[in-house]
């Protein structure tokens, strides 16, 4: 896999549409999810440009808009893979969307 740099990544996220969702991504590459303080669940994860994830080949459009990324998630306990394709990431904002789906989350960095 080839990683890009994941530090702005590494924080609190939380959601602009519901402010009960929170992630939370570690130095570890450990990454919690939560809702309405309970935690929901716990992955690994990387932040990568390699274009082929969850079966799904993005080679065109990394290429195409080459400062997206992809986020994978590796759960814990189940191993279940899924992937996100990472719209926008600074400092201040996180834009994330599943595969497969139109829907775009937006997720604001806490202080």
């Amino acid at each position: 896999m080839k990683s890009i740099q994941s530090d702005p990544i590494v924080g609190t996220w939380i959601n602009t549409n519901d402010s009960n969702v929170k992630l939370v991504f570690a130095n570890d590459n450990k990454e919690k999810v939560y809702y309405n303080g309970e935690l929901l669940s716990t992955y690994t994860y990387d932040v990568t440009r390699d274009p082929v994830q969850c079966g799904v080949d993005m080679s065109e459009r990394l290429q195409e808009n080459p400062g997206e990324s992809i986020l994978v998630e590796t759960n814990t306990q189940t191993n279940e893979k899924n992937c996100e394709l990472v719209y926008n990431l600074t400092q201040e904002y996180l834009s994330l969307s599943s595969f497969g789906h139109s829907e775009i989350s937006l997720f604001k960095k806490q202080d």
